[in-house]
C-alpha cells in the first residue's frame, strides 16, 4: 500500500492493490456501511459516522477519532465518479492502434508545451507572471497527454479529446 498526503495543497492520494472484483472493492468503498473497515487501524485511528453523497459535486464527511482520543472531521467533495464497467475485448486488443493518432498529437503538443515553457520562463522573468493563455495552453497539453497515456494504458475507456476543460 501506498499512500501520499499533501495537506497543504488539500490532496489526499492512496493506492492499494486489493484481490477483489473491481465492483466489490467499489461498491466497499462507497458504502458508508463498510468504509470504517477500510481506513484507518486500532493502533492510529478509526473511523466513524461516514456521511456520502455519491454523485458528481457530492459531499462526504467522516469523523475520526485517535488512540489518544482527539477527535477530528474530514470532509471532501466527490468531482468525478467512475464505477468499473466491463471493457470490450476487441477494442483492448486493438487499443495501442487506437491510440496511435493520440500518440502523434500527444507528441506535437509535448514538443509545443516544451518551447513555450522556456518561452513562458522569459516572460516569467520580464513581467513577473505567466499570460494567462500560455498557461490555459500548457495545462490543455499535459491533460491530453494524461489522457492518452491514461487510455493507452486500459486505464480508462475514454478516447483522448480535445474537449478538456484548464479550469475544473
Amino acid at each position: 500500500m501506498r499512500a501520499l498526503a499533501n495537506v497543504d495543497g488539500g490532496v489526499v492520494k492512496a493506492e492499494i492493490e486489493i484481490e477483489a472484483p473491481p465492483e466489490r472493492v467499489f461498491h466497499s468503498l462507497t458504502d458508508p456501511g463498510e468504509l470504517a473497515a477500510w481506513w484507518g487501524s486500532d493502533d492510529m485511528y478509526r473511523t466513524h459516522d461516514w456521511q456520502i453523497d455519491l454523485r458528481e459535486g457530492g459531499k462526504w464527511s467522516v469523523q475520526t477519532r485517535a488512540t489518544d482520543g482527539t477527535e477530528m472531521s474530514v470532509h471532501g467533495t466527490y468531482i468525478e465518479i467512475d464505477p468499473p464497467q466491463p471493457q470490450n475485448r476487441w477494442t483492448v486488443g486493438f487499443r495501442l492502434i487506437l491510440a496511435i493518432p493520440a500518440f502523434i498529437i500527444s507528441g506535437i503538443l509535448g514538443y509545443l508545451n516544451r518551447a513555450l515553457g522556456v518561452f513562458s520562463w522569459v516572460l516569467a522573468v520580464l513581467m513577473g507572471r505567466v499570460p494567462e493563455g500560455l498557461r490555459n495552453f500548457a495545462a490543455f497539453c499535459v491533460r491530453y497527454e494524461q489522457q492518452t497515456g491514461g487510455y493507452a494504458l486500459l486505464l480508462t475507456g475514454q478516447y483522448p479529446s480535445f474537449n478538456v476543460s484548464v479550469n475544473d
